[in-house]
């Protein structure tokens, strides 16, 4: 069984996905956001979680259904660690609350070694390794956890919606980027 794809140039498919965003009541940051990582996850062919399945999401879960809240902003919850933060997104749309995360998660491991951003409340991010890949070509260590919250994602050659922690799952709990800065870790005599 061979499938048809179609291509588009990425500057037409991030200001179609923009547009559908922005329709929607989404600010042009998150909108934007959410246009570049489904054309990241298109280009390295994860339909699973691309920007249909993001409108998909958000259509049926999301700002049209009060999962999702456009242009909310995201608070910071005290820590007693300098090098990791906490954040209650209140229902922010995943993929520009996920970029936010790994921007400071970066900004502290330049500080610190390490950087953890713990983002709660928010709406879903799609692909996890998407935001790794991120973080690596900046030169960093990365990794991203998400708690599946409903059973709403196929894997990947799969039949059956599944449950479980990995990016095989849909999330709408804690997301956690995590940056290492490698060349700042080491043991010191």
């Amino acid at each position: 069984m061979s499938e048809e794809f179609h291509v588009i140039q990425p500057a037409a498919h991030n200001a179609l996905v923009e547009a559908a965003y922005l329709h929607r009541g989404f600010n042009q940051d998150e909108s934007a956001a959410a246009a570049r990582f489904g054309e990241y996850a298109a280009r390295h062919g994860v339909r699973t979680h691309n920007a249909i399945k993001a409108l998909h999401l958000d259509e049926h879960f999301g700002s049209s259904a009060g999962g999702c809240i456009p242009c909310a902003e995201i608070e910071s919850i005290p820590s007693r660690f300098a090098a990791c933060e906490v954040w209650n997104a209140n229902k922010k749309i995943g993929q520009a609350s996920a970029y936010a995360a790994v921007d400071r998660a970066i900004e502290l491991a330049d500080k610190y070694g390490i950087g953890q951003v713990s983002v709660d409340n928010a709406f879903h991010y799609l692909w996890g390794g998407g935001y790794v890949m991120e973080a690596a070509k900046r030169g960093y260590i990365a990794y991203t956890n998400c708690t599946a919250a409903l059973t709403e994602v196929v894997p990947f050659q799969g039949k059956f919606p599944t449950l479980g922690p990995t990016h095989t799952a849909g999330d709408f709990r804690p997301q956690m980027p995590l940056a290492f800065r490698s060349s700042s870790i080491g043991l010191r005599a």
